[in-house]
């Protein structure tokens, strides 16, 4: 394979995980705006919150050791950090109107 064709091909994989780390981000927002609206988050089950949850705090943990141990570059570890961050984020909004509806 050639050099630009290797650039190309490496560029393009590294676009299609930020927009794909972006709409794994943002896909709870829905969510999370609908939990708040109605004061409460009925429609999820308390697994799935939990699972969610507990997959997005262990791919942080994974982002972290991936940097620490070097499998992973620092500008991809900060896009995938925020990601997961803001995942917790919107499941923890979730999770609270779960447990304590309005």
């Amino acid at each position: 394979m050639s050099d630009l064709k290797r650039k190309i091909l490496k560029r393009g994989t590294a676009l299609a995980g930020v927009i794909g780390a972006t709409c794994f981000s943002i896909s709870g927002i829905p969510q999370m705006i609908l939990s708040i609206q109605t004061g409460n988050s009925d429609g999820m089950s308390a697994g799935t919150i939990w699972l969610w949850l507990g997959g997005e705090f262990s791919m942080t943990i994974f982002a972290i050791a991936s940097t620490y141990i070097g499998d992973i570059k620092h500008k991809a570890a900060i896009i995938l950090l925020a990601n997961y961050l803001l995942c917790m984020a919107t499941v923890a909004v979730i999770a609270w109107y779960k447990y304590f509806p309005r």
